[in-house]
């Protein structure tokens, strides 16, 4: 497997990738019990108008990510993504490994660390799920900006 290779984004405010929401600024850890997480292996970030649930898909071996955006009352967009754990460490910084074949394309154009087509683009903790968007309202996917505790919660997720 040839590694992909990063690319550097446009940036915005703070560091900011110009495809990831300011939003994503906001998401935090929501019901995640850390105490009986064999019997409840869920985890819930949510914002004022995002929520993201990833739950096990046993039949796939795998996760599914969810999640819902309210981009006013009147609109909003659903979307569901499988990942593999390989996947998930990669999405959420717990990894670099990514191959090149799956994402390459997507780095050149828009620039990030890793990219896999249709489940993710990172940079730096700037994550966004299926993929790159413009940054604005109405985008039909999700910005998260990783910190300790989202980190932290896949990690104790994936264990």
């Amino acid at each position: 497997m040839t590694q992909i290779t990063p690319s550097r984004p446009t940036i915005i405010m703070f560091g900011m990738p110009i495809w990831h929401h300011p939003h994503g600024t906001k998401l935090s850890v929501k019901g995640f019990d850390w105490e009986n997480l064999s019997e409840n292996k869920k985890l819930t970030l949510s914002s004022s108008a995002v929520e993201i649930r990833i739950h096990p898909d046993s039949r796939q071996n795998g996760w599914v990510v969810e999640y819902e955006i309210q981009h006013s009352p009147d609109s909003w967009i659903k979307g569901q993504v499988w990942m593999s754990a390989s996947d998930l460490r990669t999405a959420f910084g717990l990894s670099n490994e990514c191959d090149e074949m799956s994402g390459q394309a997507i780095l050149n154009y828009h620039g990030g660390d890793v990219a896999k087509q249709g489940k993710y683009i990172r940079y730096g903790n700037y994550l966004n799920i299926p993929g790159p968007g413009t940054g604005h309202d109405g985008d039909a996917n999700v910005s998260i900006c990783i910190d300790v505790p989202i980190e932290m919660a896949v990690k104790v997720l994936l264990q």
